[in-house]
């Protein structure tokens, strides 16, 4: 009864709504008013440009249901009453959806964020590995509000390897705690929010390092940057903790700071020395720090 050229849809029947084996695409608005809407075995949702609005109510799949939200408009908040099984999962555009922090993503054939898009897990939720070889690329932003890490034991992305594409941008957004896990393929990686953002082994971005907001990044046991790679450093807020020997940042490409703190905390037997770039704070904390230039 779903016309291909239905603008807007409302669902408001509390023993569900299912769209199985219907593909469609809504330019207008969804409106959960009532009851579950499941895309169903074999259906295919694309929210272009519509916004979802939830007054109550839910959306369900399965693991032959896709969607995708994609063009231009408002974030999509997925409404969820338990973990949501989807076969496809597609953001595009200059779109957000954001999970609720709590439920999970069963995935059971590829996930993709283009360049542009970005997901929010939200907090503790997660992309698990529903079934088959699922697969995760990231061409936009991966928002990570998970307190653990991103790909490791109990991260936001726990048991799938994602792909990092050249201008995908890595963030840890949590407003508290977090355990950045170490990946060889970061692009662009930000640390927002606030709390510790505590480096767990030494990695290289291979674009940007972005501190903003009031987020802490505890670098003091290991290193950020190799000392070859142009990783840019960008900071307008928050504080970055360099405790390793040698110069710091181990970061050479090219340097804009605006505001926030770097601390040199060393106090190892073998010194740390200021690299020569333009700083707006410097802290010095640690007995064995010099000027390397």
């Amino acid at each position: 009864e779903w016309s291909p050229n239905f603008k807007n849809v409302t669902i408001n029947n509390p023993a569900g709504v299912s769209m199985a084996g219907l593909t469609r695409i809504i330019s207008g608005s969804l409106n959960l008013t009532n009851g579950t809407f499941s895309i169903g075995a074999g259906g295919s949702l694309t929210l272009d440009g519509a916004p979802l609005n939830r007054t109550n109510g839910f959306i369900a799949g399965t693991s032959t249901s896709d969607l995708a939200v994609t063009g231009t408009g408002a974030n999509v908040l997925l409404p969820l009453s338990s973990s949501i099984s989807l076969r496809n999962l597609t953001i595009g555009g200059t779109r957000t959806l954001l999970m609720n922090g709590t439920n999970n993503l069963s995935l059971y054939g590829a996930f993709s964020i283009a360049n542009g898009a970005t997901f929010d897990n939200g907090g503790e939720s997660q992309i698990i590995n529903g079934g088959g070889s699922p697969s995760i690329l990231i061409s936009g932003k991966f928002l990570n509000r998970d307190k653990d890490n991103f790909t490791g034991t109990n991260g936001a992305i726990p048991g799938i390897v994602p792909s990092l594409n050249r201008n995908c941008t890595i963030e840890f957004g949590l407003a508290g705690n977090q355990v950045i896990t170490a990946r060889n393929d970061y692009q662009n990686i930000t640390f927002s929010g606030s709390g510790n953002k505590t480096i767990a082994n030494s990695f290289t971005p291979l674009g940007t390092l972005y501190i903003t907001g009031s987020a802490i990044v505890d670098a003091r046991l290991h290193n950020i940057g190799d000392g070859s790679t142009l990783t840019n450093f960008s900071m307008d807020g928050g504080r970055l903790i360099l405790g390793t020997t040698g110069t710091q940042p181990n970061m050479v490409g090219a340097y804009t700071i605006t505001g926030g703190i770097i601390e040199f905390a060393s106090s190892q037997a073998s010194a740390q020395t200021i690299r020569n770039r333009a700083y707006l704070n410097i802290e010095v904390t640690g007995n064995n720090v010099g000027n390397s230039d």
